[in-house]
């Protein structure tokens, strides 16, 4: 095309909805889990095959657990294939895509195994809706970082987790920047080499971040 791209496919959503429009998209880079990820404001998260354009599955929430769930944001991670959404119920959610073969929508809750439903959830990650999620992939630190839209950054060490009343095991926050800015967070992008992190807001501010290693 004139502007230098080559476009391929053009993925529908094929979900039950009036009008699905799609809210954020994430290549899968891992060995075992290829394609696309692609969010829709109906909640749905589908996996694409980029040679086809088929769909592989759909990623619907768990029913038995339900939340405000349209999805603002979508990151995977290139070693595992684990998929982590934002929501704007606050929740974040993790989708394990090497196990979701199947388009089947899942109606358990918790762990869902060989379903389409998440796999893990953050319940009440932020305050207010995930806007912005950032996976460090420096020196395999396993961290995951998010964005919210009232400005707070967290940043969750997804090795360490914490027993909630339910019994269930949770990631816990490590760190927190308490309204990192004043307005939304827009961004999160970090350097290839280093602990160097910008974050980008609704107030016209861009902050630069030096983390320890």
């Amino acid at each position: 095309s004139a502007q230098g791209l080559l476009h391929r496919f053009a993925f529908e959503s094929q979900v039950s909805a009036a009008t699905p429009n799609p809210t954020a998209a994430a290549f899968l880079e891992s060995s075992a889990a290829g394609g696309c990820v692609v969010a829709f404001d109906t909640s749905t998260l589908i996996h694409f095959d980029l040679e086809t354009g088929r769909r592989v599955a759909t990623l619907n929430p768990d029913a038995a657990r339900p939340v405000d769930l349209h999805p603002y944001t979508v990151v995977s991670d290139p070693t595992t294939g684990l998929v982590f959404s934002g929501h704007e119920s606050g929740d974040i959610l993790c989708w394990d895509v090497r196990t979701k073969q199947s388009t089947a929508s899942s109606t358990s809750g918790g762990r869902t195994g060989n379903g389409a439903g998440c796999d893990f959830r953050f319940p009440s990650a932020h305050g207010s809706a995930v806007s912005s999620l950032l996976l460090d992939q420096v020196n395999n630190s396993h961290l995951l970082l998010s964005g919210s839209s009232d400005g707070d950054l967290k940043v969750w060490d997804l090795r360490k987790t914490a027993t909630a009343s339910s019994g269930d095991k949770l990631p816990t926050a490590t760190q927190k920047v308490a309204q990192a800015h004043l307005g939304g967070i827009t961004g999160l992008q970090q350097r290839k080499h280093g602990g160097e992190l910008l974050s980008s807001g609704a107030d016209g501010f861009v902050r630069w971040y030096q983390r320890d290693q």
